[in-house]
């Protein structure tokens, strides 16, 4: 590419060294020189700057960064949005200026991150596990077996099963709801209670012993 930027054969040399010229970088958030400038064939305009970075300017008012050692490079969309893609650090970002959504690839290990607006956090995972954070600090989570799993901000932990069981977790109980309507409650003190969808009440104590029983 820089040999292309100093050979006049197929572009037009704009840069007549009369004047000394400073863009700011998307890469490095800094102003640099521009060294050359030339027009291409298809009407864009590139810049080669003073640490090597090789900047065009799109005849749509879009704009790409390459830098020196081709490792990082960014792109901003006439539209607003970006893209920059690090191989550095491994990940590629994209912007979507209109609903403000930033979407973080980590190519190395293929974890996904969509950060929202409003403080929402959406992670996939290569297995397809789907993870979401909520602004209130509430977190669920999908597996690929169909489990689901959400975590509230008081500790408490609630899980669906695929046979549409639910468990619930606490620091006061632990609870199983079956598909039958029958529910299963263990404290921590060992106490068991396990309603009946028929309306039987059965509790053990911690040995397994029955103390009550409605039915009996």
């Amino acid at each position: 590419i820089r040999r292309s930027l100093n050979s006049n054969s197929s572009s037009s040399n704009l840069n007549n060294n009369d004047s000394t010229e400073y863009i700011e970088s998307l890469i490095s958030k800094q102003k640099l020189k521009v060294i050359q400038t030339k027009l291409t064939s298809e009407e864009n305009v590139e810049k080669l700057l003073e640490n090597g970075t090789i900047v065009t300017i799109f005849s749509n008012g879009s704009r790409k960064e390459v830098d020196v050692n081709r490792e990082h490079i960014f792109v901003k969309f006439y539209n607003g949005d970006y893209k920059e893609r690090n191989n550095a650090s491994e990940t590629e970002i994209y912007f979507f200026s209109e609903t403000n959504v930033l979407h973080t690839i980590h190519l190395k290990t293929g974890l996904q991150i969509i950060k929202f607006p409003n403080g929402q956090v959406e992670k996939l995972f290569p297995d397809k596990t789907r993870e979401i954070i909520f602004p209130d600090k509430k977190v669920t989570i999908t597996r690929p077996n169909g489990n689901e799993e959400t975590h509230l901000p008081d500790g408490t932990t609630i899980r669906v099963y695929p046979n549409k069981e639910r468990e619930i977790l606490t620091k006061d109980f632990k609870k199983r709801e079956y598909p039958d309507g029958s529910v299963k409650t263990v404290y921590p003190n060992g106490i068991i209670e396990t309603k009946y969808s028929n309306g039987r009440i059965r509790i053990k104590d911690k040995q397994g012993n029955i103390i009550s029983d409605t039915k009996a």
